[in-house]
């Protein structure tokens, strides 16, 4: 079977053997339950695979976090259409046929962002759908209080040109952006929600898919 890179992947095609890392892996909470995995190749392309949610044990005993594989017997399909973490043209859907030969040796990204810019950011407050990978210049930096009690951290950043957009870390994930983080600095943040408040935008790790 011929060896396929990750940007060449579309979907329905027939599919090759990809050299990946596993970045990570979750449960989307979606319409339909599904386990989700994160795949970087060694280009520093991304897709997501998804498998059904039963077989998790399976999948659990074969992947693990951070480890590179060779994959083959997997599907092409269409993105995830709810909270998908890749902007990419195709998914891919692995059942128990699908093999993970694990890789020694490889020099495959242990991390993975794209970032947004201004424009796809405006684009994306009606497409809550798709999360957003942002890096911005500090502004001001705090933690505010919720009418429940819960504490927010509320970071205002400025892009390149000026552009203002305001980050939201909801308790569970505030200390991303630590309280040492002021003016000047420059912060980057993964896969958030974009929405429209106050006139302006707000990006946000409320929601996860």
């Amino acid at each position: 079977m011929d060896e396929i890179n990750i940007r060449d992947i579309t979907e329905r095609q027939r599919p090759g053997v990809i050299e990946i890392r596993v970045l990570r892996r979750w449960i989307s909470k979606g319409k339909k339950e599904e386990l989700c995995y994160q795949l970087v190749d060694a280009y520093g392309d991304c897709i997501e695979a998804v498998a059904e949610v039963r077989h998790v044990k399976h999948f659990d005993s074969i992947i693990k976090l951070h480890c590179c594989y060779r994959v083959s017997g997997y599907i092409c399909t269409g993105p995830r259409m709810y909270m998908a973490t890749v902007d990419h043209r195709a998914s891919l859907v692995i059942g128990q046929k699908a093999r993970f030969d694990p890789l020694t040796d490889s020099d495959i990204p242990t991390a993975y962002f794209q970032f947004a810019t201004y424009e796809t950011i405006q684009r994306r407050i009606k497409e809550t759908k798709i999360l957003t990978d942002y890096i911005g210049r500090v502004e001001k930096n705090s933690i505010l209080s919720t009418r429940t009690g819960k504490q927010l951290r509320k970071t205002r950043t400025r892009d390149e040109m000026g552009r203002e957009v305001e980050i939201t870390l909801w308790p569970e994930k505030r200390h991303l952006i630590g309280d040492d983080v002021g003016p000047g600095d420059i912060v980057a943040v993964g896969s958030t929600v974009v929405t429209e408040h106050n006139a302006g935008i707000d990006i946000s790790n409320n929601s996860r898919g």
